[in-house]
């Protein structure tokens, strides 16, 4: 892609400074530079809470059912060593 003459404004930040040679291709549209890694850095961050939410989610849903079908200490000793197992496969 040839963009070394782009004489525009970016439509995020409505700068030119950073318009020059190096405006990227955001969704089809050609943002700054400063713009388009400033989405990525935040999409990183999205990320890494969305996966920080499964775990803390998955830890409570399993001690709902330790509670629930744990009716003698065998029996939770068996469940906590399965959902140990079943940490590596999600």
């Amino acid at each position: 892609m040839d963009t070394t003459n782009i004489n525009q404004t970016c439509p995020l930040c409505e700068k030119d400074k950073h318009m020059e040679k190096k405006a990227k291709l955001l969704y089809g549209y050609l943002v700054c530079k400063k713009c388009y890694y400033s989405f990525a850095n935040r999409r990183q961050v999205a990320f890494a809470v969305d996966i920080i939410l499964y775990i803390i989610c998955k830890n409570i849903c399993q001690g709902i059912v330790l509670k629930l079908a744990a009716s003698n200490e065998a029996d939770v000793d068996m469940i906590r060593g399965l959902s140990f197992l079943s940490s590596f496969h999600s």
